[in-house]
């Protein structure tokens, strides 16, 4: 359903925005429980017992709820038609109530055996939510109570409780239980497609079958001075750019804000096919330089935002949840704070933490390396991140910067990110040509300094 219903203000009727986590996992639970009523009254029934309808935020779900439970109540074989009397007997805020279940009803009908298991999975985050919000109430009672010195022991024992309940419904909502071959298949069939963040960059995006995979890791891997922020850089701005819709957050290891934006003062000036902007230009404030800028921060606002030193993945995680981007980048991987005894064991737990936030947010993560001092045509994808033996097991794409020092009659450098491992696509090297001055990407068959005369080829630059 839409994030969006009908509640009652002041006797009014009224739309509202909804709490989204909260109230997609409500009508899920609703939904599944409205269907397993008619297929599975013995499932329905537990299911409903184990969450209370206090626990639901939206009001008009809630009554939904208090209707269901009276209903399993009063009979032991239930229907739909003993809901809506439950609702009827409410009064004042029944015929939202009403609405919500025909309108459940159609939506969810149909589930069959997916029905269960969709009713246990939002039962779960639901409880979740509800002592996670709860255990939030109780610290600052106890906060306030420790400021004005009417805490008592008690007060903090049931801190502890709180917080041990919390943790199992963490547990349980994380998704402990067995993974089956339907849940494999729903997976699977979410997308057209599996689903990709496009760049713009057309040489890029064609090479790996549009773009950054989500829910993976992409890595791309290069010697100090390699150009591996730039190409970053270059493929988040130009992904915003093309998506009006995308978040992304670039977790910022060595470069400034001043820098960044520099940069983009640059690169912007490709990827909205404006007169080229220099570095110099930029350093210097230049009219051409601050016109692209604020064409940039008109175009993508605060969709952009970064995670500043010191890089740990918790502090990205907690950016992208906050702002629901689907992409993230970490510039770069050995600048990032993990835990264990020695770099390995450190930046070895860092990209299984990062694997994780990909796989449960749906993100496609970029990971920026320094490449292994001893790295060469016959290392092993494993062997390319320096301090790291995980990150070419865990990556889906990794590609490694070949460089062309010798530098053409435009000024640009050739520049072949050469594909060392692809998990779900042919492998296909990306040819690219670099112009320092502008820190710019260019299609390899394109002159850079020509750019600006040109639209953008269909499909991306």
């Amino acid at each position: 359903m839409q994030t969006t219903i009908t509640t009652r203000t002041n006797g009014h009727a009224a739309s509202k925005p909804r709490h989204v986590a909260s109230v997609e996992a409500e009508e899920q639970f609703l939904g599944s429980v409205l269907e397993l009523i008619d297929t599975d009254a013995g499932k329905a029934r537990a299911v409903v017992e184990s969450v209370r309808p206090a626990m639901l935020t939206d009001p008009v779900c809630r009554d939904v709820a208090a209707a269901v439970a009276a209903a399993f109540k009063q009979h032991d074989q239930p229907t739909r038609h003993d809901v809506l009397a439950a609702i009827r007997r409410m009064g004042d805020g029944s015929e939202l109530a009403k609405q919500c279940v025909f309108g459940l009803a159609a939506e969810w009908a149909g589930m069959g055996p997916q029905a269960g298991r969709l009713a246990d999975e939002a039962a779960r985050e639901l409880l979740e939510l509800h002592y996670r919000q709860t255990a939030y109430d109780v610290l600052a009672n106890v906060q306030k109570g420790l400021r004005d010195g009417t805490a008592t022991t008690a007060d903090l024992t049931r801190v502890t409780d709180e917080l041990q309940l919390l943790a199992a419904a963490k547990t349980d909502a994380a998704g402990n239980g067995p993974l089956t071959f339907l849940d494999c298949c729903e997976e699977w069939g979410k997308h057209e497609r599996s689903p990709v963040v496009p760049t713009g960059l057309r040489p890029f995006d064609t090479a790996t079958q549009g773009g950054l995979p989500q829910g993976a890791l992409t890595g791309f891997v290069a010697p100090p001075g390699g150009r591996k922020s730039a190409f970053a850089l270059q493929l988040v701005l130009g992904a915003v750019h093309a998506d009006r819709d995308l978040r992304a957050v670039y977790a910022l290891g060595e470069m400034s804000p001043a820098e960044i934006a520099q940069r983009y003062a640059c690169v912007g000036s490709f990827v909205y096919d404006r007169p080229p902007v220099t570095m110099l230009q930029a350093s210097r404030r230049d009219r051409k330089a601050r016109d692209v800028l604020v064409e940039v921060a008109n175009d993508i606002g605060e969709r952009l935002t970064f995670v500043r030193p010191p890089l740990t993945v918790a502090a990205m995680r907690a950016e992208v949840e906050r702002t629901n981007a689907k992409l993230l980048v970490v510039d770069y991987l050995q600048l990032t704070r993990g835990e264990g005894s020695s770099q390995v064991e450190q930046l070895d737990g860092i990209v299984d933490e990062l694997q994780r936030l990909a796989v449960e947010l749906e993100v496609a993560v970029v990971l920026i390396s320094s490449m292994a001092k001893a790295a060469g045509q016959r290392t092993g994808a494993h062997e390319w991140g320096r301090g790291s033996g995980q990150i070419g097991y865990t990556l889906s794409l990794l590609y490694v910067a070949e460089i062309d020092e010798h530098e053409d009659t435009d000024g640009t450098v050739g520049i072949r990110w050469a594909c060392k491992k692809a998990r779900s696509i042919r492998p296909a090297d990306i040819e690219l040509r670099f112009d320092g001055s502008c820190q710019t990407f260019t299609p390899a068959e394109r002159p850079v300094e020509a750019f600006a005369d040109h639209a953008p080829a269909e499909g991306g630059w």
